[in-house]
């Protein structure tokens, strides 16, 4: 039986002071800096729950970076105009290196390792590109790009 490429979860992230600004109105800047954390620690756990050995971070500030590097994964610098391009970016190195990748947005503050399990399995041996859909708003919450898939994303309103 052949050995499937790692699965590398790639999750992009704004700087902590331009997250959740619609909760502005609502929330303070560290309120919503601590938010913002508290999500992607969130998703940290559910992707180590699913015993995924690395992770990668791309973008944030300085605090992203400590959170990623102290739960043993690597923060990449953003040096994209959008998340489109971050994305694309990310998914050329990891898929170069012959991994697969698999988005991750950093704030799913419900996700649990089964879940990311279920996406895994559902892209029945790597051999297919596996989407999930984000159930209010018509964007997606995950995408698994199998290594050897050319793929780009094209996230925003209504992507899925």
């Amino acid at each position: 039986m052949q050995e499937q490429p790692p699965v590398i979860p790639i999750i992009p992230m704004k700087p902590l002071a331009d997250g959740k600004t619609r909760l502005s109105r609502y929330l303070t800047k560290e309120q919503r800096a601590e938010l913002t954390l508290g999500m992607l620690r969130q998703v940290i756990i559910a992707i180590k729950g699913a015993s995924l050995d690395l992770f990668w971070v791309v973008g944030g500030d300085s605090r992203v970076r400590s959170l990623v590097r102290n739960n043993d994964g690597l923060w990449i610098e953003d040096t994209a105009r959008n998340l489109n391009d971050t994305l694309m970016a990310a998914f050329e190195r990891a898929l170069g290196q012959g991994n697969s990748v698999l988005y991750l947005p950093g704030d799913l503050p419900f996700l649990k390792a089964g879940d990311i399990h279920s996406v895994l399995t559902a892209t029945r041996r790597q051999n297919n590109i596996t989407l999930s859909p984000a159930r209010r708003d018509g964007g997606t919450n995950g995408i698994l790009v199998p290594a050897g898939i050319a793929f780009t994303p094209d996230l925003g309103p209504k992507s899925f």
